[in-house]
């Protein structure tokens, strides 16, 4: 493990040991949109409880191994994410490291190379996971890792994603 993944050099904020970190997962499941986010960001404050994360969990995108929100549920996560943090919220993403071979990214990723292959190497080794059938992101492959960091980049600067939940891999 040391060899692919560093030792933390810092302590996460104080308010990670401090508050609770409310996920939409206890309330919603998959059935989760922007209208339902933000009402249960409003009921946090309107209860009057402490916080420090909201964690929007599963189904934010259309597919799995998607990084952009399903405009159908999320008709204008910018705006979303600017009313969240200007109440006061720090919003973390559920992420996983499959790409199911239904979304877009899962071409991408076969003719890169990004993912753990079968034994001979000629072909992706699909995996059956609780969310369907794709590829795993095979993280000692330096160009999967730089892939995925680009997307958790590329969400970050676009909406403000304070912190990242790590799952299901």
């Amino acid at each position: 493990v040391r060899r692919y993944f560093n030792k933390p050099n810092k302590v996460s904020a104080k308010a990670m040991f401090r508050h609770p970190i409310w996920s939409t997962w206890a309330l919603h499941k998959t059935k989760i949109d922007q209208e339902k986010l933000l009402e249960y960001a409003a009921n946090i404050r309107k209860h009057n409880f402490n916080c420090s994360h909201l964690e929007l969990d599963d189904r934010y995108s259309s597919r799995y191994g998607e990084f952009e929100f399903d405009t159908t549920k999320f008709p204008n996560a910018s705006s979303m994410f600017q009313k969240l943090k200007s109440d006061g919220f720090l919003v973390s993403l559920w992420i996983h490291p499959f790409v199911n071979y239904d979304s877009d990214n899962f071409h991408t990723c076969v003719e890169r190379s990004l993912f753990v292959m079968e034994p001979t190497g000629r072909l992706p080794a699909l995996v059956k996971w609780w969310n369907g059938i794709g590829g795993i992101l095979d993280f000692t492959n330096p160009e999967a890792r730089d892939w995925f960091s680009s997307q958790l980049r590329s969400l970050r600067s676009r909406y403000g994603v304070t912190s990242f939940k790590f799952d299901a891999g």
